[in-house]
């Protein structure tokens, strides 16, 4: 049971699968799967009747397994365009001062 199968999930199908977003971090998530995966071990070791059981442990199998792709792929770096758009702010306000000092010479 603590083997996960590989298979061809993609980091974003993982993501999906635990509701996360494309601005969501996976790692202010992270903590609190690994709860819940906890608890899914407790209630397997705990639960009496074996249909319930069965549910869990697949529900115990498919956690891990996105965990693992979540764990295991590498996230891309989010891109910060913050400093193009002010270097693009500075360009039009010293571009305006020029154009005006222009006019006020002429």
């Amino acid at each position: 049971m603590s083997e996960v199968p590989t298979t061809n999930m993609t980091r974003s199908e993982a993501r999906k699968s635990l509701g996360l977003s494309q601005r969501d971090r996976v790692a202010d998530y992270l903590p609190k799967w690994l709860e819940v995966e906890e608890q899914l071990k407790t209630l397997v070791e705990n639960t009496e009747d074996h249909d319930t059981r069965v549910g869990y442990q697949e529900d115990l199998r498919s956690l891990r397994e996105v965990l693992v792709v979540l764990k295991s792929t590498p996230s891309s770096p989010e891109r910060s365009y913050g400093m193009w758009i002010w270097a693009i702010l500075v360009g039009i306000v010293l571009f305006a001062g020029f154009l005006g000092y222009q006019q006020w010479v002429l």
